[in-house]
């Protein structure tokens, strides 16, 4: 992964000068602290940096980009439900702070690695949705 990425959902009232920055209801972007995600720098001194933008989001929700894409080339985050092409089972991605990586943790079955994981889904995944946006898809 070359480049940390993360995303939140919006916990603002969301004006017309931050509606670019907002695609259907997260934020893309750098996090400073729990829960502020900003756009890169675009300027910046000994004093001050000052960045293309920045939104608050609600704690709970920020996730960082995995490093992986799915099917469609969709950037996977956690907290991303991905669905198995093979077995059509939904996982749910988390982080393991003990083994400092990204698991899958299915609705049927035991939990795996990424590696592990895509070995599995040798015809693909997909993300379908996020714990937040589409529960249900868990529920079973």
């Amino acid at each position: 992964m070359d480049r940390y990425k993360f995303r939140g959902k919006v916990d603002i009232e969301v004006t017309n000068e931050i509606e670019e920055h907002i695609k259907d209801g997260w934020v893309y972007g750098n996090l400073i602290g729990k829960s502020l995600i900003v756009g890169d720098v675009i300027d910046l001194d000994d004093q001050y940096f000052n960045t293309e933008f920045w939104i608050s989001v609600k704690a709970e929700t920020v996730g960082q980009y995995t490093g992986k894409q799915d099917f469609d080339k969709l950037d996977v985050y956690e907290h991303d439900i991905v669905m198995d092409f093979m077995d059509g089972n939904y996982y749910l991605v988390v982080w393991d702070a003990d083994s400092a990586s990204f698991l899958l943790v299915p609705n049927k079955g035991e939990w795996m690695d990424f590696e592990t994981f895509e070995e599995h889904a040798s015809v693909g995944y997909r993300v379908v949705g996020t714990k937040f946006d589409n529960k249900e898809l868990l529920e079973g």
